[in-house]
């Protein structure tokens, strides 16, 4: 469609050139917004359709590759001294690569690997045997249990862990308790 000129327009009665300058100001606000979608408008991207297909400016390759660019500086884990590792394994060639010779002697700067690791999480288990004893009298005196020790099977650190287990990571009761069973670690073909 051609544009309206304004000469065109003057022609017309008053009122059919109020709506006309409506209808072409709508319109023109119509063909700016034609080709804006979430990545180049103010739109929020959950009011884009997921299907839609994105426009030719957010669909432009990056001129990097994903991941670390050549040069930057290594990031890694810095190594722990020796002395705060719980153990030290000596690892030595027994003969060269190459002609198969036997070696022997220690290389002053070895290459340095650590693997971290949790331990194997056991419940620590106390038995508090509480005797009951007959007196002369002829009535019985329980012993008593020391201060400190919790009336239920369940020590602090334990209702600890169940609290953390059930509330942040919402495990059901059933899943928690089936968190020390070791078949059920098994159930699940998870190494332990």
């Amino acid at each position: 469609m051609e544009s309206v000129s304004e000469e065109w327009l003057v022609r017309q009665t008053p009122e059919v050139q109020a709506v006309l300058r409506i209808l072409l100001n709508r319109i023109a606000e119509l063909e700016a917004k034609l080709g804006k979608d979430s990545s180049n408008s103010s739109k929020p991207p959950s009011t884009q359709h997921p299907h839609a297909k994105l426009s030719k400016q957010a669909q432009k390759k990056a001129k990097r590759k994903s991941g670390g660019q050549p040069g930057h500086p290594k990031h890694e884990r810095s190594l722990v001294s020796a002395h705060e590792c719980d153990g030290v394994i000596v690892c030595l060639p027994a003969e060269c690569r190459r002609c198969g010779e036997p070696l022997n002697g220690t290389d002053p700067q070895p290459l340095r690997h650590q693997v971290w690791e949790i331990p194997e999480i056991k419940p620590s288990i106390t038995e508090y045997q509480l005797h009951r004893l007959r007196c002369s009298c002829g009535k019985t005196t329980c012993g008593e249990l020391p201060p400190g020790v919790p009336v239920g099977m369940a020590g602090p650190r334990l209702v600890a862990l169940s609290a953390l287990l059930m509330v942040c990571f919402r495990l059901s009761k059933r899943r928690c308790a089936c968190f020390w069973n070791k078949s059920w670690v098994r159930r699940l073909r998870l190494p332990g």
